[in-house]
Protein backbone atom coordinates (compact mmCIF):
# COMPACT_ATOMS: atom_id res chain seq x y z
CA UNK A 1 0.00 0.00 0.00
CA UNK A 2 2.66 2.83 0.58
CA UNK A 3 5.11 1.71 -2.63
CA UNK A 4 1.62 2.04 -4.40
CA UNK A 5 0.45 5.47 -2.21
CA UNK A 6 4.54 6.74 -3.17
CA UNK A 7 4.49 6.19 -7.02
CA UNK A 8 1.09 7.58 -6.77
CA UNK A 9 1.91 11.27 -5.13
CA UNK A 10 5.42 11.50 -6.87
CA UNK A 11 3.37 10.92 -10.50
CA UNK A 12 1.23 13.86 -9.10
CA UNK A 13 3.67 16.11 -8.13
CA UNK A 14 5.35 15.50 -11.42
CA UNK A 15 2.58 16.56 -13.63
CA UNK A 16 1.90 19.22 -10.94
CA UNK A 17 4.95 20.72 -11.17
CA UNK A 18 5.61 21.05 -15.07
CA UNK A 19 3.38 24.05 -14.77
CA UNK A 20 6.02 25.98 -13.22
CA UNK A 21 8.48 25.35 -16.03
CA UNK A 22 6.80 27.97 -18.16
CA UNK A 23 5.66 30.47 -15.42
CA UNK A 24 5.71 34.25 -16.82
CA UNK A 25 6.17 37.84 -14.46
CA UNK A 26 3.31 39.36 -16.02
CA UNK A 27 -0.12 38.69 -14.97
CA UNK A 28 -3.54 39.72 -15.62
CA UNK A 29 -5.29 38.72 -12.74
CA UNK A 30 -9.42 37.59 -12.82
CA UNK A 31 -11.87 36.06 -9.97
CA UNK A 32 -15.10 33.95 -11.31
CA UNK A 33 -17.62 31.31 -10.20
CA UNK A 34 -18.39 28.34 -11.88
CA UNK A 35 -21.77 26.72 -11.59
CA UNK A 36 -22.58 23.09 -12.98
CA UNK A 37 -25.31 20.78 -13.05
CA UNK A 38 -24.74 16.93 -14.17
CA UNK A 39 -27.54 14.94 -14.84
CA UNK A 40 -26.44 11.19 -15.35
CA UNK A 41 -28.86 8.27 -16.40
CA UNK A 42 -27.36 4.50 -16.22
CA UNK A 43 -28.67 2.79 -19.43
CA UNK A 44 -27.07 -0.71 -18.53
CA UNK A 45 -23.91 -2.14 -16.80
CA UNK A 46 -21.58 -0.47 -19.94
CA UNK A 47 -23.88 2.32 -21.05
CA UNK A 48 -24.38 5.73 -19.29
CA UNK A 49 -25.98 8.87 -20.96
CA UNK A 50 -25.40 12.49 -19.35
CA UNK A 51 -26.02 15.92 -19.49
CA UNK A 52 -24.13 18.90 -18.13
CA UNK A 53 -24.77 22.60 -17.99
CA UNK A 54 -22.33 24.92 -17.05
CA UNK A 55 -22.28 28.53 -16.11
CA UNK A 56 -19.37 30.75 -15.72
CA UNK A 57 -19.23 34.27 -14.13
CA UNK A 58 -16.27 36.28 -14.75
CA UNK A 59 -14.89 39.77 -14.64
CA UNK A 60 -14.32 39.51 -10.84
CA UNK A 61 -18.01 38.27 -10.52
CA UNK A 62 -19.27 41.10 -12.82
CA UNK A 63 -20.34 39.58 -16.10
CA UNK A 64 -21.82 36.31 -17.40
CA UNK A 65 -19.00 34.94 -19.43
CA UNK A 66 -20.05 31.76 -20.87
CA UNK A 67 -22.70 29.15 -20.54
CA UNK A 68 -22.16 25.62 -21.63
CA UNK A 69 -24.61 22.67 -22.29
CA UNK A 70 -23.21 19.22 -22.50
CA UNK A 71 -24.73 16.01 -23.95
CA UNK A 72 -22.38 13.03 -23.92
CA UNK A 73 -22.35 8.92 -23.87
CA UNK A 74 -19.67 6.67 -21.77
CA UNK A 75 -19.33 3.17 -22.23
CA UNK A 76 -17.93 1.29 -19.50
CA UNK A 77 -15.57 -1.75 -20.09
CA UNK A 78 -15.46 -2.20 -16.59
CA UNK A 79 -14.77 -0.39 -12.67
CA UNK A 80 -11.44 0.95 -13.89
CA UNK A 81 -11.72 1.96 -17.51
CA UNK A 82 -14.61 3.88 -19.35
CA UNK A 83 -14.74 5.75 -23.00
CA UNK A 84 -16.69 9.08 -23.02
CA UNK A 85 -17.81 11.04 -26.19
CA UNK A 86 -19.42 14.44 -25.72
CA UNK A 87 -20.85 17.43 -27.69
CA UNK A 88 -20.70 20.67 -26.32
CA UNK A 89 -22.96 23.65 -27.24
CA UNK A 90 -20.96 26.98 -26.01
CA UNK A 91 -21.87 30.63 -25.82
CA UNK A 92 -19.02 32.89 -24.89
CA UNK A 93 -19.22 36.67 -24.15
CA UNK A 94 -17.07 38.87 -26.53
CA UNK A 95 -15.41 41.74 -25.88
CA UNK A 96 -18.01 44.13 -27.04
CA UNK A 97 -20.71 42.21 -24.30
CA UNK A 98 -22.44 40.30 -27.43
CA UNK A 99 -21.95 36.18 -27.77
CA UNK A 100 -20.71 33.82 -29.80
CA UNK A 101 -21.85 30.82 -30.98
CA UNK A 102 -19.18 27.63 -31.25
CA UNK A 103 -19.09 24.11 -30.71
CA UNK A 104 -16.93 21.63 -29.10
CA UNK A 105 -16.20 17.50 -29.57
CA UNK A 106 -14.35 15.12 -27.76
CA UNK A 107 -13.50 11.75 -26.82
CA UNK A 108 -11.98 10.91 -23.54
CA UNK A 109 -10.65 7.94 -22.06
CA UNK A 110 -10.67 7.82 -18.27
CA UNK A 111 -8.42 5.12 -15.81
CA UNK A 112 -9.07 4.30 -12.83
CA UNK A 113 -7.53 2.78 -9.93
CA UNK A 114 -8.41 2.28 -5.99
CA UNK A 115 -6.08 1.84 -2.98
CA UNK A 116 -7.92 1.45 0.17
CA UNK A 117 -9.53 4.79 0.64
CA UNK A 118 -6.98 6.49 -2.06
CA UNK A 119 -8.35 7.04 -5.68
CA UNK A 120 -6.16 7.94 -8.61
CA UNK A 121 -7.91 8.61 -12.03
CA UNK A 122 -6.07 9.85 -15.06
CA UNK A 123 -8.28 11.48 -18.09
CA UNK A 124 -6.59 11.63 -21.57
CA UNK A 125 -9.10 14.03 -23.89
CA UNK A 126 -8.86 14.81 -27.21
CA UNK A 127 -11.02 17.81 -28.15
CA UNK A 128 -11.72 19.67 -31.10
CA UNK A 129 -13.20 23.66 -31.23
CA UNK A 130 -15.05 25.23 -34.08
CA UNK A 131 -15.85 29.03 -33.18
CA UNK A 132 -17.50 31.15 -35.42
CA UNK A 133 -16.02 31.21 -38.93
CA UNK A 134 -15.62 34.50 -39.68
CA UNK A 135 -13.93 35.12 -36.57
CA UNK A 136 -11.44 32.43 -37.30
CA UNK A 137 -10.84 33.74 -40.94
CA UNK A 138 -9.98 37.13 -38.93
CA UNK A 139 -7.53 36.25 -36.64
CA UNK A 140 -6.20 34.10 -38.85
CA UNK A 141 -6.76 30.70 -36.14
CA UNK A 142 -7.11 27.26 -37.09
CA UNK A 143 -10.07 25.87 -37.84
CA UNK A 144 -11.04 24.20 -35.84
CA UNK A 145 -9.33 23.96 -32.71
CA UNK A 146 -7.20 20.69 -31.81
CA UNK A 147 -6.20 20.05 -28.02
CA UNK A 148 -5.00 17.21 -26.16
CA UNK A 149 -6.10 17.49 -22.60
CA UNK A 150 -4.29 15.17 -19.61
CA UNK A 151 -6.36 15.56 -16.24
CA UNK A 152 -4.64 13.47 -13.02
CA UNK A 153 -6.61 13.39 -9.52
CA UNK A 154 -5.79 12.01 -6.57
CA UNK A 155 -8.67 11.99 -4.16
CA UNK A 156 -9.63 10.32 -0.74
CA UNK A 157 -12.79 9.03 0.96
CA UNK A 158 -13.21 10.22 4.76
CA UNK A 159 -16.24 8.47 4.85
CA UNK A 160 -19.49 8.22 3.04
CA UNK A 161 -20.07 11.54 2.60
CA UNK A 162 -16.84 13.62 2.44
CA UNK A 163 -13.96 13.05 -0.13
CA UNK A 164 -11.64 15.58 -0.61
CA UNK A 165 -9.66 15.84 -3.55
CA UNK A 166 -6.55 17.80 -5.94
CA UNK A 167 -6.06 17.69 -9.77
CA UNK A 168 -3.77 19.16 -12.08
CA UNK A 169 -4.47 19.29 -15.94
CA UNK A 170 -2.41 20.28 -19.11
CA UNK A 171 -3.75 21.69 -22.20
CA UNK A 172 -1.90 20.88 -25.11
CA UNK A 173 -2.79 21.98 -28.85
CA UNK A 174 -1.91 20.07 -31.42
CA UNK A 175 -1.67 22.92 -34.04
CA UNK A 176 1.93 24.19 -32.98
CA UNK A 177 1.64 28.08 -34.30
CA UNK A 178 4.03 30.81 -32.60
CA UNK A 179 3.30 29.69 -29.19
CA UNK A 180 5.03 26.25 -29.05
CA UNK A 181 4.24 23.49 -26.07
CA UNK A 182 1.55 23.22 -23.67
CA UNK A 183 -1.08 26.88 -23.46
CA UNK A 184 -2.95 26.16 -20.00
CA UNK A 185 -2.74 24.77 -16.56
CA UNK A 186 -5.36 24.22 -14.23
CA UNK A 187 -4.77 23.17 -10.63
CA UNK A 188 -7.88 21.73 -8.24
CA UNK A 189 -8.71 22.30 -4.47
CA UNK A 190 -11.80 19.96 -3.98
CA UNK A 191 -14.37 18.54 -1.72
CA UNK A 192 -17.60 16.44 -2.69
CA UNK A 193 -20.31 15.58 -0.30
CA UNK A 194 -22.68 12.87 -0.70
CA UNK A 195 -26.19 13.64 0.24
CA UNK A 196 -27.05 10.09 -0.62
CA UNK A 197 -26.01 7.39 -3.40
CA UNK A 198 -27.78 9.49 -6.47
CA UNK A 199 -26.84 13.09 -5.26
CA UNK A 200 -23.88 15.15 -4.18
CA UNK A 201 -22.85 18.64 -4.05
CA UNK A 202 -19.40 19.42 -4.88
CA UNK A 203 -16.98 22.79 -3.97
CA UNK A 204 -13.85 23.57 -5.11
CA UNK A 205 -10.45 26.32 -5.93
CA UNK A 206 -9.29 26.26 -9.16
CA UNK A 207 -5.80 28.47 -10.28
CA UNK A 208 -5.52 28.91 -13.91
CA UNK A 209 -2.90 30.27 -15.97
CA UNK A 210 -2.04 30.17 -19.54
CA UNK A 211 1.59 29.06 -20.13
CA UNK A 212 4.28 29.71 -23.07
CA UNK A 213 2.48 33.16 -23.71
CA UNK A 214 4.02 35.95 -25.51
CA UNK A 215 1.58 38.37 -23.89
CA UNK A 216 0.77 39.27 -20.43
CA UNK A 217 -0.43 35.95 -18.75
CA UNK A 218 -4.00 35.34 -17.93
CA UNK A 219 -4.19 34.10 -13.96
CA UNK A 220 -8.38 33.22 -12.88
CA UNK A 221 -8.67 32.36 -9.53
CA UNK A 222 -12.08 30.34 -9.65
CA UNK A 223 -14.59 29.97 -7.06
CA UNK A 224 -17.02 26.62 -8.18
CA UNK A 225 -19.80 24.64 -7.07
CA UNK A 226 -20.93 20.97 -8.68
CA UNK A 227 -24.67 19.51 -8.24
CA UNK A 228 -24.81 16.24 -9.19
CA UNK A 229 -27.52 13.64 -9.44
CA UNK A 230 -27.13 9.71 -10.96
CA UNK A 231 -30.64 8.32 -12.07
Amino acid sequence: MNKYFLNIVFSFALILNMSCLFAQEEFNNDAAAWLSIRLEKKINPHFTIQLNQHNRINENFSKYGRGNLDFGIAYIFNKNIKIMFDYVFVEKRKLDDSYAMRNQFFIAIVLKKEFGKWTIIYRNMFQARLKEYYEVEKNGEPYPEFYERNRLTLRYKINKIFTPYIAQEIYYPLYQGKNKGFDRSRTYFGLTYHLNKQTSFGSYFLYQRELNSFNATNIDYVYGLIISHDF
